[in-house]
């Protein structure tokens, strides 16, 4: 994996090199998120090639049962029953096309996830995190039904967490030290390289794709770890507004990314598969409701949980 991605991580640097010293060709009116007639649908989940102006917000919400585990303290075996674990996101992205191929972008995203019951306080504990980055997106190659970006962002986040359990583990194991505490955390940084394809082989059609790659450094207790990440998405959505002139769009997702949170290492991935329903009926405005299927590390072994996911979406293009 670590290859692939260094061989990934060059191509996209030369290509966003060229891009941005060469003529970008341009075979197609440039319309924003329009190819082939087709009015893209925005994800609220992953980026589209397209060099555009918007501001975009969303939140997600979830609540979902942990499985009965078994935890080892101190050599004896304790049974937890499943409990109920509250998930809550807030992101926000704001994208500014500085030329007809050149987009510049801010964004930042908090989560929370704990326990609501006392089996779950105890297994899940309570975990929040918040994140931020900057990134670019350069058109490469523009045609009436497709097109191809490349992307540059750099991310960094925080995640912290309280567990009881992995706190009375570590002091049995490793008894009271001026570094103990009951709050840990992860602090990560990582640069990636991406590209981006758009393709609407029909006016009430259209699939987007992309592929990332960089590295991800963390810092655990002072610990330095760096490590190789790559992550994708797919998206397809339908409008009916070009089948039978109703202004709704259905998008379907998926996308493996790696994750962030207390206790989870950043070559983890976050693996998700949505659907949502969209209001299609204005040019400059993306507003929807997803529902995803996440599948995610639970933190404390290497069992993962899958969720559901409710999230809303707001796009707004100028």
């Amino acid at each position: 994996m670590r290859h692939r991605s260094q061989a990934l991580f060059l191509l996209t640097s030369v290509l966003l090199v060229a891009a941005a010293v060469f003529p970008q060709p341009v075979l197609a009116q440039d319309t924003g998120r329009i190819l082939g007639g087709h009015t893209f649908i925005p994800s609220g989940q992953m980026h589209q090639p397209f060099v555009a102006s918007y501001v975009r917000s969303g939140t997600g919400l979830s609540v979902f049962t942990m499985p009965l585990l078994d935890v080892g303290i101190g050599g004896t075996n304790v049974e937890l029953v499943e409990g109920n674990v509250l998930y809550l996101t807030q992101q926000f992205e704001y994208q500014l096309a500085l030329k007809d191929w050149l987009a510049i972008r801010v964004g930042g995203s908090g989560l929370g996830r704990g326990g609501i019951e006392g089996s779950s306080v105890l297994i899940q504990g309570v975990n929040w995190g918040f994140g931020g980055g900057i990134g670019a997106m350069a058109r490469l190659w523009r045609g009436d039904t497709a097109m191809l970006s490349t992307s540059f962002d750099v991310n960094g986040g925080s995640a912290y967490g309280i567990n009881l359990i992995d706190f009375v583990e570590r002091l049995i194991e490793e008894g009271w030290t001026e570094d103990t505490s009951i709050v840990e955390s992860v602090t990560a940084a990582f640069p990636r390289f991406g590209v981006h394809g758009a393709w609407a082989p029909k006016p009430w059609l259209g699939m987007t794709g992309y592929v990332e790659g960089g590295w991800a450094q963390t810092w655990v207790r002072s610990v330095k770890e760096t490590d190789s990440v790559i992550a994708a998405g797919l998206t397809v959505g339908v409008d009916f507004n070009e089948l039978g002139g109703t202004p709704i769009g259905l998008l379907f997702t998926l996308e493996s990314d790696p994750f962030l949170q207390q206790g989870v290492n950043m070559t983890e991935s976050l693996t998700t598969l949505g659907g949502g329903v969209y209001y299609t009926g204005a040019s400059d405005l993306g507003l929807g409701l997803e529902v995803t299927s996440i599948t995610t590390p639970q933190g404390y072994d290497d069992r993962r949980t899958t969720v559901m996911q409710f999230s809303t979406t707001l796009q707004y293009y100028f």
